[in-house]
């Protein structure tokens, strides 16, 4: 059974599988159609209804699948500014093998680009903490708190507790632009907002920092 049905406007396709499950579940592929899986002997279910039960959930899975194709797409992964081949394997666990210019992702069950996502965010929390370490060090300026996490629209913030955020999804950018948004949340610990000495302050690290926020807004997310 398939069909099709709106949320908020925005027509969604959706497919119904049977299963040997005991309860109805939903997921939503990387193709943005709804699977509904439902066990074999249940009849009479109001799929529709069950869909819009999840709609809030659906939404939200949809935006980061749409980001995410940014990062993967056409069988290729951005990855520090240079695309890679991905090759998917079957294996006994979940795997991802940096080989040179390709991506080895072994998986056992499940969604393998997912499975890649989820190395990503993992390593660009290690990487990305201690690149900042390294230019908060060179620069003296030490914020109390470094969280790398999902961020929407922005490639980084900063509070007026000294505490930094950066997007996990910067591990994407070319080194050059990571230090220009690393540097960029950095300084604005002490320049809150973009003053000419918040500008000038950056200049002194980046001279030609106007064209690397141009190099910037080439890239998914917005600009800073």
């Amino acid at each position: 059974m398939e069909g099709v049905v709106s949320i908020n406007g925005r027509d969604f396709r959706y497919r119904v599988v049977r299963n040997s499950v005991k309860h109805a579940y939903i997921k939503l592929k990387r193709d943005l159609q709804i699977e509904v899986v439902v066990p074999k002997k249940v009849n009479g279910l109001d799929v529709e209804n069950l869909i819009l039960e999840k709609k809030d959930w659906i939404e939200k899975k949809a935006e980061e699948i749409e980001r995410s194709l940014r990062i993967y797409k056409d069988g290729k992964v951005l990855f520090k500014g240079k695309e890679y081949e991905v090759v998917f394997e079957r294996g006994e666990r979940d795997k991802v093998l940096q080989k040179g210019s390709k991506f080895v992702v072994q998986y056992s069950d499940g969604d393998p680009v997912e499975i890649l996502l989820d190395w990503l965010k993992e390593r660009a929390k290690k990487e990305l903490v201690r690149e900042v370490e390294s230019w908060s060090k060179k620069l003296g300026i030490e914020p109390n708190n470094v969280r790398i996490k999902e961020m929407k629209t922005r490639w980084g913030s900063c509070t007026k507790k000294w505490n930094v955020s950066i997007n996990w999804q910067v591990i994407v950018l070319p080194k050059r632009l990571r230090d220009y948004v690393i540097v960029h949340e950095l300084i604005h610990l002490s320049e809150l907002n973009h003053s000419k000495r918040f500008w000038a302050r950056l200049a002194e690290v980046f001279p030609d920092y106007q064209e690397l926020r141009r190099e910037l807004k080439k890239y998914a997310i917005m600009g800073l």
